[in-house]
């Protein structure tokens, strides 16, 4: 019986036996992580107050600018490529150095962000704790993605865990007992620091990590592949910052913290579909051709997502108001932009799996042009709505931006999975 478990939870050996294994080590490492945070943020939100809190998620907006294209979608394809190439070397090595050398990159344009902002002598230590974090974060989200391609998601869970060890530690001895905007900057730096060293450890027990086995050539086809999904950075921005920079631009910061507290508790809920779709991924990848079986495993994917996209909207319309008085009358604002606000999981979480499936597909260019006519949609409804109505104008602009965005999607999946030579190549 105890060799039935271990075989069941440590070894690879079909696809389905591996889709419940590493979906239960991501839910057991990944959740409970996710939900440290969540209680960290909220804390901290509460001990900071509105304005406070506002400055330093605009702050994180501010400096997230100079991030938009860091992501160029390394890790994705990181995943993909360790499936479908022969060198693994070559892969994991040639990923490291497109991460090390856009980060390079990223780290300067930060820095000028910072320079030039005109509220520089309020932002730029926090912002400078915060662009270091950034930095830090990428890199051991690329170590963490080692683990999810050799289908190691157990050994992820265990970085999870040493990262929720260190998480409570650094915010009680650094924020909680000394709360201020710069205590909150540096309490995110100290535990990405330590986790990336941790990552990096386990990461080179199952593969070689090497710079000399990079390769030019597939560093080339690396970016090329990767510019579709490069440019989801700056859709990401528009779905999910330029927001806060309009609210403060017409509202000031203390709105900015409003929204902050109640986009951070929502849209925190976004690592449920993750979780699946990073263990879908490989599966799909290796499966692209057997079209029936892919199409199978969507639908049973797009109906558990929006299941639960539309449960945890009804159970958040119905414990806020419980919740609020956590926060203070300071906060009281929030529960209706919490409330309406998650009616947004419904189609985002469906959204996010099938933007893997084009992923798996090699239609990542083709997915970028759908997002970014939603992601347009979003810019304008904010630009018209956030002056005339406020905080809900920025909720109701990001609800419907994302119902355009996952018809659009999912329209484009149906016709790849009917092209048959899509699927042959």
């Amino acid at each position: 019986m105890i060799n039935k478990y271990k075989n069941l939870l440590f070894q690879n050996l079909n696809d389905r036996q591996i889709f419940f294994k590493n979906s239960f080590w991501r839910m057991a490492g990944v959740l409970p992580n996710k939900l440290i945070r969540l209680v960290i943020i909220l804390l901290a939100a509460r001990e900071l107050g509105p304005t406070l809190f506002g400055t330093y998620n605009y702050a994180v907006a501010l400096v997230t600018l100079a991030f938009i294209f860091s992501d160029w979608g390394i890790n994705i394809l990181l995943i993909r490529d360790y499936q479908q190439q022969e060198d693994k070397k070559r892969v994991v090595a040639t990923a490291l150095l497109a991460r090390l050398g856009i980060l390079a990159v990223t780290l300067l344009v930060a820095l000028v962000i910072l320079i030039v902002a005109p509220d520089r002598g309020r932002l730029f230590v926090p912002g400078l704790i915060i662009v270091l974090t950034l930095s830090v974060g990428h890199v051991k989200e690329l170590f963490n993605s080692v683990f999810l391609a050799v289908q190691k998601a157990e050994l992820e869970a265990k970085i999870f865990l040493f990262d929720n060890f260190v998480s409570v530690i650094s915010f009680f001895l650094v924020f909680y007992f000394f709360p201020s905007v710069i205590n909150l900057a540096l309490v995110y730096l100290i535990i990405n620091l330590f986790v990336l060293v941790f990552s990096y450890y386990y990461a080179r027990r199952l593969v070689v990590i090497n710079l000399r086995f990079s390769s030019w050539s597939f560093l080339k086809q690396l970016l090329k592949n990767g510019l579709p999904l490069s440019l989801f950075g700056i859709l990401s921005y528009i779905f999910f910052s330029t927001d806060q920079l309009i609210l403060k631009h017409y509202l000031g910061y203390t709105e900015v913290g409003y929204y902050a507290l109640a986009s951070r508790l929502v849209l925190s809920l976004q690592i449920l579909p993750s979780v699946l779709n990073n263990v879908i991924l490989p599966i799909v990848s290796q499966n692209v051709a057997i079209v029936e079986k892919n199409r199978a495993i969507i639908k049973r994917g797009l109906l558990w997502l929006g299941g639960v996209g539309a449960g945890l909207t009804v159970l958040i319309f119905a414990i806020t108001p419980w919740l609020m008085p956590f926060f203070g009358p300071q906060y009281a604002a929030t529960t209706s932009l919490i409330q309406w606000l998650s009616l947004i999981l419904i189609p985002m979480f469906m959204t996010s799996l099938l933007d893997h499936v084009l992923i798996a597909y090699n239609q990542q260019k083709q997915d970028f042009y759908l997002t970014a006519i939603a992601a347009v949609f979003n810019l304008i409804l904010s630009l018209v709505l956030i002056p005339r109505i406020g905080l809900i104008g920025a909720v109701g602009a990001g609800i419907t931006s994302q119902t355009i965005n996952f018809a659009l999607t999912g329209f484009w999946v149906h016709r790849v999975l009917k092209n048959k030579k899509i699927c042959s190549a």
